[in-house]
This record gives structure tokens, sequence and C-alpha cells, in this order.
């Protein structure tokens, strides 16, 4: 992989972090829904399981079926979710019709802790503005 030239990503007002030259990069996928962003990262993620991570978005909606609360998601409240709002703790967040949907810094650096690329699904509609800084990261 290609380093950044500037190892230190500036996410949002409230958070900033380093990354050393070791750190891997995440990776923005990036694209309506039904455009084959799922299949696309199961593949990969199939094909390179020890490379790379998938990131655990928060949610406000409720487990569907059989999901389990820290796998397909964070299930947490409306107050929950503003909560981490108001403290910066989410990279990219948006409202899909009366839920919330958001992925975390924690979430993201969990997976490069373990040395591995985290790759981030994220839809078109996002709140953040920093998430087009961090889709334009070359790797």
């Amino acid at each position: 992989m290609r380093p950044l030239l500037n190892p230190i990503l500036r996410l949002s007002n409230h958070r900033t972090i380093t990354m050393s030259s070791s750190t891997p990069r995440p990776i923005v996928v990036s694209g309506p829904s039904g455009s084959g962003k799922s299949t696309l990262l199961n593949r990969l993620l199939k094909k390179y399981p020890d490379n790379f991570g998938f990131s655990i978005s928060h949610t406000t909606r409720a487990p569907r079926g059989a999901e389990q609360n820290g796998k397909e998601y964070y299930f947490v409240t409306k107050d929950e979710f503003q909560d981490l709002i108001a403290k910066g703790g989410f990279i990219e967040h948006a409202q899909f019709g009366s839920n919330f949907y958001g992925t975390s810094f924690k979430a993201v650096e969990d997976i490069a802790q373990k040395g591995r690329t985290c790759i981030l699904d994220i839809e078109m509609e996002v709140s953040s503005p920093y998430i087009s800084y961090l889709s334009c990261i070359r790797l």
C-alpha cells in the first residue's frame, strides 16, 4: 500500500487520529443502495479475511431476525445515538426514515488495532462533510 503524505486525519472538530506508517488506512466504499457494495465487500472479506475488517455501524432501529448486537450492528437508543453525535463519536452518520445509522471512530480503530484495513460501507447520503475527505484517501 502507498503511504499517505500526511499521516494525520482530521475527521471532525472533535477528533484527530494520528496514523503511523504501519497503521492500515480505512477504505470507503460508497454508493446508493442496491449498487453492489455488499456483494463486493463480502467477496473481498471472504477471500482476504486476515487483511480486511468490516466496520460495524451503530443504528437506532430494532434488530431483525437473528441479528445480534455487536455483530451486524451496535443497536442503541436514539438518546444514546444523539449523545455519541454530541461527543463527536461518529466519522459519519445519517438518518434514513425514522432511524439513524453511523460509523463510530471506535469501530474503525478496533479494526486497525487488529492490523487489518477497515472497510466502511457508506450510503451516498451522509450528514458529515468529513467523509468526503476520507473517501479521497489514496492507498
